[in-house]
């Protein structure tokens, strides 16, 4: 193996000295470009060259290629590309020089293209997403690629494990992207990083700040099979200088429709992950320009001196309706930030990529369209993606035209969506089946004409004032409120304002705010947080200000995102001593990067647990009820991390419990913090006619002789936070699927529930709730009631637990309005 390692250096060195030849003759025949190179707007830039040698798992078939694939995270990963041709050095080994910008940062992959373009996978058989490269000067670049998607690959590995800090303050930074051997991952709120699945030998290693707020590092790390490579990385801050963005539009240009700006950092919309149809960001997040006096838009802000930003100007997002060059290419600009402030102008030559025709979307909304909702429409190519705004003409009438690009399909399937959430429209042949509509591109000018049936939950139902008994007074740390559905969506962030608002309209005190880490893989553990769907500290903190300008108390609640179900998560873990201390080990990055956000932005309660910790505590079980065979030191490790926590934050910590169900395994470690908060879906009603009073006397004998006793064996605050569908027969506690069997409530969230033959009932909820007021109300030993499931986008009459818009929200201001005044 050394020889031949050895003969593939000699063989690349060779073919170093024949490319520095070959280009001091300016030849360049690795260009095997499918779109357009992104260009610089109006700026001339030096460049360098850069030496890849790339090793693949096996020998290419006769006939095939291989190819250095440019990508571009603004228009979107799979469309508009450059593709270079590799070189044959050997079987395998290839290569190729390429001349970039000099300060460009270049994200790249292998394709190998036959038939069909192969697109590189790395150890778990996903596909790359990128690799990155930092263009400070010539260099060259080692890759070795795993595989191609659904190849398999017996190249072994070992794992990057480091930490990024503050070249001055030596403090870590959170929120950095880092990337090596194809594989991305995020920072924690110590600069702590974890890359598994790294290939033996050289890895580049590149730390990206999404904001710009420091420079791009760049260094190698040889991995050896099995082993931990440990990486210290400094980051040098930016500086910021005033840029001008200033562009003149083609005169077909809708005239006061929003023109945006995409971009490459987080201010100018990307989110650095996958959204739907595989663009990287969305309408709602991009900056808008503001109209001149002459015609022109512009946009001001600051940026890094010395980044290399990649952008375009838009009518939608950076796929639909944004800018194309004459000849119909899609037109993705840079500019290296000087060192001084500058005024960039800009010329969009052309909104289309072809010669179709702009298709006019013309639609009319009913007339029970809350007036504060946002119509967008959304396109299905050949996959659903992001929404697009569309433009109020009042009267319930909604427009966009469409530019483009028409070259990706014959027929384009749509739907219209409230508030960017799309299953709403109802078919009027009363299937009750979401409705979409289609048209196909043509070269004459198109006007489609709709008007929707129905919003599906949305009806005409009039919330009225209930009139409630008074509440017993209340001391001002009682917890009266609602708790936010798990945000994983980067679409609710647009949206939160509105539903801030509407937590404050009810009197609440308190808003439970529960932000994810994505659980990824177990087998090594992955668990971070993923762009494009869990949020950045960046979108927490705005969050997290908005709350407290409403004078409401934050809690925080940190949850989790996992594709699969957390039961067959747990049960195919290997849950080996490694695999544990792996395990403890995300989980303290995890549970540590939130409570240093709650640290800093006066959060008043950090709640951890949950049944989804179970398996990790002493005596702990899977959910199959199975020992998952935890540490024999698990108690202390949880004792020592609590500790840690309380270093981080010194607001006060609860556990969350599960009821009914989960008193019997709640831990002694709640022993160690501040309260309790029980998440109640527990049966009080024995059928669907059971009345409000029988369920009153039910929920208080639950109260009296389990949460009492169990309240009084810890000594600790308890909040009852309560999670009832909008279903007859919610007070049962189970939701029926078609199989008969019991489905938790969370399967009827939105926005994607669980339907079945489930019946919305509105008032059994009201009922309910009125229930559980009503037997609290007459216990001062609880210290609080929260509402579970609220779905942020949007108010719904649907069956899930969400409260908003539905008539429990009023019964529930009367209350927390009694506590307040009595």
């Amino acid at each position: 193996m050394k020889h031949k390692k050895k003969r593939y250096f000699e063989i690349i060195s060779i073919f170093m000295i024949l490319i520095i030849l070959l280009t001091s003759c300016q030849l360049n025949p690795f260009n095997e470009s499918q779109k357009q190179t992104p260009e610089a707007s109006q700026q001339s830039y030096p460049v360098a060259e850069i030496f890849f040698a790339v090793t693949i798992p096996e020998p290419l078939v006769n006939g095939d290629n291989l190819y250095l694939s440019v990508v571009d995270e603004v228009t979107g990963i799979p469309y508009n590309f450059e593709n270079f041709l590799m070189h044959k050095g050997d079987e395998l080994h290839y290569y190729a020089a390429i001349p970039f910008t000099l300060g460009s940062i270049i994200k790249y992959r292998y394709l190998q293209q036959s038939n069909i373009t192969n697109i590189e996978d790395d150890f778990r058989d996903q596909p790359v997403r990128y690799r990155m490269y930092y263009v400070g000067g010539p260099g060259e670049v080692m890759d070795t690629v795993f595989g191609w998607v659904d190849s398999g690959s017996t190249i072994q590995t070992g794992r990057i494990t480091g930490k990024v800090s503050d070249s001055s303050t030596r403090a870590g930074i959170p929120d950095i992207l880092i990337t090596a051997g194809g594989r991305q991952t995020i920072s924690d709120s110590n600069g702590e990083f974890i890359l598994e699945g790294m290939p033996e030998g050289n890895n580049n290693i590149v730390a990206y700040s999404i904001d710009g707020r420091y420079k791009p590092f760049q260094q190698g790390a040889i991995v050896a099979k099995g082993k931990r490579t440990p990486v210290s990385i400094n980051l040098d801050p930016s500086s910021f200088v005033n840029v001008v963005f200033t562009v003149t539009l083609p005169s077909n240009s809708v005239p006061s429709a929003p023109v945006r700006i995409a971009g490459n950092l987080f201010q100018l919309g990307n989110s650095f992950g996958d959204l739907k149809g595989g663009v990287s960001n969305q309408y709602s997040q991009l900056p808008v320009l503001s109209p001149l006096p002459d015609g022109r838009f512009t946009y001001s802000i600051m940026l890094p001196s010395g980044m290399d930003i990649r952008y375009k100007y838009t009518m939608g997002d950076g796929f639909w309706n944004a800018e194309h060059s004459q000849g119909g290419e899609f037109k993705t600009r840079q500019l290296i930030v000087p060192e001084s402030d500058i005024i960039v102008q800009d010329i969009v030559e052309s909104w289309q990529s072809d010669s179709n025709a702009p298709i006019i979307f013309d639609v009319t909304v009913p007339e029970n369209t809350p007036a504060g909702d946002r119509i967008s429409i959304q396109f299905n190519p050949f996959e659903k993606t992001e929404p697009i705004e569309m433009w109020a003409l009042g009267n319930n009438r909604w427009v966009y035209q469409l530019f483009g690009p028409f070259d990706y399909f014959d027929t384009l399937n749509y739907t219209y969506c409230r508030n960017d959430q799309c299953n709403l429209v109802l078919d009027p042949s009363g299937t009750g089946e979401p409705w979409s509509g289609t048209v196909s591109r043509s070269e004459t000018p198109q006007n489609k004409q709709d008007a929707i049936y129905a919003w599906n939950w949305t009806t005409n139902y009039q919330i009225t004032a209930s009139q409630e008994p008074s509440s017993i007074p209340r001391v001002s740390s009682f917890w009266k409120g609602i708790e936010f559905l798990p945000i994983n969506n980067q679409s609710w962030k647009d949206y939160v304002p509105a539903a801030v608002q509407a937590v404050k309209d009810i009197e609440s005190n308190t808003l439970v705010i529960s932000p994810t880490w994505s659980l990824t893989a177990n087998n090594p553990m992955e668990f971070s947080l993923k762009p494009g769907v869990d949020l950045f500290g960046t979108d927490l903190n705005s969050l997290f200000k908005l709350v407290l300008d409403n004078e409401i108390r934050i809690v925080l609640f940190p949850s989790i995102n996992i594709e699969s179900s957390l039961s067959d998560w747990w049960s195919s873990s290997e849950l080996t001593t490694d695999w544990w201390d792996n395990w403890f080990s995300r989980y303290r990055s995890y549970i540590l990067y939130y409570a240093d956000l709650s640290a800093q932005n006066s959060v008043d309660t950090l709640i951890i647990g949950g049944d989804w910790l179970l398996p990790s505590l002493p005596g702990g079980t899977l959910p199959d009820g199975s020992n998952s065979n935890p540490p024999a030191d698990s108690a202390s490790r949880w004792s020592s991390l609590t500790a840690e926590i309380r270093q981080h934050f010194s607001g006060k910590i609860f556990w969350a419990v599960n009821y009914p169900g989960g008193l019997a395994d709640a831990p002694v470690l709640i022993n160690e913090l501040d309260g309790i908060y029980l998440l109640w879906s527990a049966p009080i009603a024995d059928n669907q006619q059971t009345s409000v009073n029988d369920m009153k006397v039910q929920a208080g004998i639950l109260l009296d002789n389990e949460i009492a006793t169990f309240k009084s064996t810890f000594q600790k605050p308890i909040v009852i936070a309560l999670a009832y569908p909008s279903i007859s027969g919610t007070g049962m506690g189970c939701y029926q699927n078609s199989q008969g069997y019991c489905k938790d409530w969370m399967a009827l969230n939105q926005p994607d529930p669980f339907i079945g033959n489930i019946e919305v009932n509105l008032e059994a909820q009201q009922d309910v709730y009125r229930a559980m007021f009503l037997a609290i109300n007459e216990r001062t030993w609880v210290d609080g009631i929260i509402s579970r499931g609220f779905y942020i986008p949007l108010s719904l009459q649907d069956a899930s637990a969400s409260i908003f818009g539905k008539p429990t929200s009023n019964l529930i201001y009367h209350w927390f309005y009694s506590m307040n005044n009595n």
